[in-house]
């Protein structure tokens, strides 16, 4: 299955989101995006009873705590067909949750977001105590592929608290990647 090309305008804000963000384009040619800096790229694959999941990570390390990423997770086809996008972001957002909290029950809320006709969720979970991180993620569905644009940093942190600008889109179908346009201050993402 084919994943549809996308286009997602990320509006700046002043501080740490500069129009002079340099573009990322995905070795495959899925996305481009603006990230703050040098992005690097882990591929790995998780094996679960309906199948692999390959997920790429294509991270942004602005400093030892905080990361700004994309990531993919493509799922296989029949699973996808078969499974409701909201059950699997839900899950999704359940995992993350734990992963940094040890515990999903400190996700306090998941919140269903659209864009366009593709189903997604946004949520925060905030690190405890004093080497907790906090993140801040949306995640799509785009035909079998889900879409993480997250921010980890300490709670603190001047980052998670403009992460919003970060994850913020308006959407437009088209069928070309579009670069940054840093004259009227819009950051794109396309896949």
């Amino acid at each position: 299955m084919k994943t549809p090309a996308l286009t997602l305008s990320f509006w700046l804000a002043t501080g740490l989101f500069a129009a002079e963000w340099p573009v990322y384009e995905a070795p495959d040619k899925q996305f481009t995006i603006t990230m703050p800096g040098k992005v690097t790229v882990k591929r790995g694959q998780n094996r679960y009873p309906f199948g692999v999941v390959t997920i790429t990570a294509h991270s942004h390390k602005q400093d030892d705590d905080t990361i700004w990423r994309v990531a993919t997770h493509d799922y296989p086809e029949e699973f996808m067909k078969a499974t409701p996008p909201g059950k699997l972001l839900d899950l999704m957002a359940k995992g993350m949750a734990k992963n940094v909290k040890g515990d999903p029950a400190a996700l306090k809320a998941i919140k269903a977001i659209k864009l366009d006709k593709y189903e997604g969720r946004e949520f925060k979970v905030n690190g405890a105590g004093p080497g907790g991180h906090s993140i801040h993620t949306r995640l799509y569905v785009v035909g079998i592929r889900v879409y993480q644009l997250t921010l980890v940093a300490k709670p603190d942190a001047p980052a998670l608290k403009e992460s919003q600008n970060f994850l913020d889109p308006l959407i437009q179908q088209t069928n070309s990647l579009i670069s940054a346009n840093t004259t009227t201050r819009t950051r794109w993402i396309a896949w």
